[in-house]
């Protein structure tokens, strides 16, 4: 029932709002137009313009000269004399016309003698001298080419006798046992491999390879005295540093060997047992299992 009695206020509202928005656009197209209107007129309308034109002062006319008959003249009077205005005169007044006198007026006036004009004197043209005749000079005479003289055969030259040049003498070999002293490289150079290998004795003891110390050959020299029998016992007695749990020795060639011993070791280097041996001493080797 209520929806029923508010549906006409609504449309009656609507209508209202509907007249009002008719109205404002019918206003604003009249103001439209009237803008419009207005902006032709405007532009259609003829504009003022203001025009600025310089115009030059015309200059006033001279008064024009009466000519005057003129009494008719005789054969003399008819000569014709022409004035000469200076040029300043004409440039002070180019528009000035010249008057014209009547030729009695012209005959009364005094005629100015000739000038004569200077004549240059020709130049006197010299004359070209004569060429003197050219003196002949002489030719000098050709002297005869002297004759070539054959060149003699030089004398053949004796080659220098060769110089014979000294021979070398080799240096004496070192002997350890005389100096009492041996390197290794000395040891290298003096005995061979199999030399070495061939004096090696065979030990009665078996190797035993628990624990292993290494001993050089300057060591043994400088605890042991010529003549010493070395062992792995003496070594242990003898050297402070050496390992006293030591079970298996390997002797190695360092430094200079300069006592005479003889070495009971589980192993040596090479360069060791020729310095063992070229000192007369003895290479003494364990017996492996």
């Amino acid at each position: 029932m209520v929806t029923m009695l508010l549906a006409p206020d609504a449309i009656v509202l609507l209508v209202a709002l509907g007249i009002v928005a008719a109205l404002l656009a019918a206003l604003v197209i009249a103001d439209f137009v009237r803008s419009v209107k207005k902006y032709k007129a405007d532009t259609s309308a003829p504009r003022k313009s203001l025009t600025i034109r310089w115009v030059r002062p015309e200059r006033p006319a001279a008064a024009p000269v009466e000519a005057q008959p003129a009494p008719a003249a005789t054969e003399a009077e008819q000569e014709v004399a022409v004035t000469v205005m200076p040029p300043a005169a004409l440039a002070v007044k180019p528009s000035a016309q010249l008057a014209v006198m009547p030729p009695a007026a012209l005959a009364t006036l005094p005629h100015p003698e000739p000038v004569p004009l200077p004549v240059e004197a020709p130049v006197p043209v010299e004359e070209p001298e004569p060429a003197e005749d050219p003196v002949p000079q002489e030719v000098p005479a050709e002297e005869p080419a002297p004759e070539e003289v054959p060149a003699e055969d030089p004398a053949p030259m004796e080659e220098p006798a060769p110089v014979e040049e000294p021979e070398e003498t080799p240096a004496p070999r070192p002997d350890p046992k005389a100096e009492h002293r041996v390197s290794a490289s000395v040891a290298a150079e003096l005995m061979a491999d199999e030399e070495a290998e061939g004096q090696v004795i065979r030990s009665g003891r078996v190797a035993d390879k628990t624990r292993t110390a290494i001993v050089n050959i300057d060591t043994l020299s400088d605890y042991f005295e010529d003549g010493e029998y070395v062992d792995i016992d003496a070594m242990k007695a003898r050297i402070p540093f050496f390992d006293k749990r030591a079970t298996y020795v390997k002797v190695l060639a360092r430094g200079f060997l300069t006592k005479t011993l003889e070495v009971e070791a589980d192993v040596y280097s090479m360069e060791a047992a020729k310095m063992i041996l070229l000192l007369g001493g003895k290479v003494i080797v364990t017996i492996k299992e």
